[in-house]
């Protein structure tokens, strides 16, 4: 009897796509448009394939995973078990950081996914290609680098001439035309909180008022306190300008570099919305609020002797007709909402008051009026009190 042999049925491989680019300029959009049908066409055709779909990040950099929406949908279905094979144009559209790539494709390997990068014809499935993968990612990775130097030292020459950048070119109360600030409609609500502030009003009375008149803030976003002090510190709204505020940006973590970095302020750079008699004026008021802030005659003079954070004045009351002030660390202090914090227990502040009294061999009223001309700084440890004083 003759035996029929049944051929084995081929796997059908669910089959997705990963497209990327860096900048959302015109002909960079047109690039994107032009990948994403490509890769459509290419899974489309292929008869032992059915689409997982098209996943997309425009405009979005490499070098984080964070923010890369389509890629982290994409990962989601690799994990549910939605696709089997992933194409991509180049390593460096998949990841421009070397360690994230690699971790990303060990963990879609252990998922059984394979990723295919076109241009430099690799699959993350063969065994004897890994090793140009690595090489791939980490010139990708310094590609990455050496554009972020470049464009870092671009700006610093720009910033040393005068030149600046305004982001994404939205600033309340000003339009940019032709790379130029220029005040816009709501101009008058700028003017209307600087006028407000002068007058005695609070933060939350000017908000308040605001709401009321139905103002809203950028994209429509409701006006609040930190609006309002954000305007109110902000040089642009005098006409000036101070650019490079913060460190320049880590290309890998996307946080300010722990370097030493220049600031530059730029004076009459534009048509400011109020004078610069109100700006003066407004700036002399916020100081003193600032200094006004922590009356009491030991803030800003107690530290940390564990972590070198200031100390913090405290009230407790564990029973109503029982308060006191105690100084924390402001660390420890912080610690108790979000579960960590400094060690470096605290001290009563009677206790401290008399420690002080007594290296500074005077009373409590002696030691409010030479606390500023002799104490230069109070370290706490573990409750032991070490004064220093001014030379």
């Amino acid at each position: 009897m003759e035996v029929q042999l049944i051929p084995k049925q081929e796997r059908i491989l669910k089959v997705a796509a990963y497209c990327r680019v860096s900048t959302a300029k015109a002909y960079q959009h047109e690039s994107f448009e032009t990948q994403c049908r490509y890769y459509t066409r290419f899974i489309e055709s292929n008869p032992k394939w059915i689409s997982a779909g098209i996943y997309a990040d425009e405009g979005l950099s490499a070098t984080t995973t964070a923010h890369r929406k389509g890629f982290i949908r994409m990962m989601e279905g690799a994990r549910n078990g939605q696709i089997d094979l992933i194409l991509v144009k180049s390593v460096s559209r998949f990841s421009r950081n070397a360690v994230d790539c690699n971790k990303v494709v060990q963990e879609l390997k252990a998922l059984q996914v394979e990723v295919r990068f076109e241009k430099e014809n690799i699959s993350t499935f063969d065994p004897t290609a890994e090793f140009l993968f690595n090489i791939s990612a980490i010139v990708a990775q310094e590609v990455s680098h050496s554009l972020s130097i470049s464009i870092r030292w671009r700006i610093q020459k720009d910033f040393e001439k005068g030149k600046h950048r305004l982001g994404n070119n939205m600033v309340f109360g000003f339009d940019v035309v032709d790379k130029q600030l220029v005040p816009n409609k709501d101009a008058w609500i700028i003017k209307r909180i600087f006028d407000s502030y002068l007058s005695g009003k609070t933060y939350k009375a000017i908000c308040d008022e605001l709401t009321a008149l139905g103002v809203k803030g950028m994209r429509g976003a409701q006006i609040s306190a930190s609006t309002i002090s954000s305007v109110l510190r902000n040089p642009i709204y005098a006409g000036d300008l101070q650019i490079q505020k913060q460190a320049p940006i880590d290309y890998l973590t996307k946080k300010p570099m722990n370097v030493d970095y220049k600031t530059y302020y730029i004076t009459d750079d534009h048509e400011g919305i109020v004078s610069r008699e109100v700006w003066e004026m407004t700036q002399e008021r916020l100081n003193q609020r600032r200094k006004n802030k922590y009356p009491h005659f030991l803030d800003g003079k107690v530290f940390c002797g564990h972590c070198g954070e200031p100390y913090k004045r405290v009230l407790y009351s564990p029973k109503a007709r029982d308060k006191y002030f105690s100084w924390e660390c402001r660390d420890k202090v912080k610690g108790n909402t979000r579960g960590n914090g400094c060690k470096n227990p605290g001290i009563r502040e009677k206790r401290l008051i008399e420690d002080l009294c007594c290296a500074l061999n005077t009373d409590t009223e002696g030691l409010k009026a030479e606390a500023d001309v002799r104490l230069e700084r109070v370290v706490m440890a573990n409750r032991a009190v070490d004064v220093v004083l001014k030379q």
